[in-house]
């Protein structure tokens, strides 16, 4: 895995109106881990917790991946297990760190169930 795929790393460019890849730069992080490890760095630094751009980058990365409540629960977790969890999640709770009293509030402020819903919303349905 890279590792640290953020806006510093990943280029991209437009060609009418489609983004793509145009430079990947700084291997220094990479590691060998699951998957899911790199997308720590691209939710919470590239992509700037949106969940439209996020949705769209894994509709076009992992179209099977089904974006659940256990899906959730394994990015949660490999968020405190990327070499830079913890002050990604710092960073990303600020002063809302104090007011969180439960594992259910953090999934939400780290990983909204926005996620699921908004990925449910984006699919075609079924006949």
């Amino acid at each position: 895995m890279h590792g640290d795929l953020t806006e510093d790393h990943l280029l991209l460019t437009t060609q009418k109106d489609q983004w793509s890849i145009s430079g990947l730069i700084d291997f220094a992080d990479g590691e060998l881990a699951p998957r899911e490890y790199e997308l720590i760095p691209l939710w919470f630094g590239l992509l700037d917790r949106d969940p439209e751009a996020f949705l769209s980058f894994m509709r076009s990365y992992d179209s099977d991946q089904a974006l659940d409540e256990q899906w959730r629960d394994r990015m949660l977790a490999m968020t405190f297990l990327h070499r830079f969890g913890v002050p990604i999640v710092a960073s990303a709770l600020g002063e809302w760190a104090e007011k969180i009293r439960t594992i259910e509030e953090l999934k939400e402020e780290l990983w909204p169930s926005a996620l699921l819903s908004a990925r449910t919303e984006t699919e075609p349905t079924s006949p």
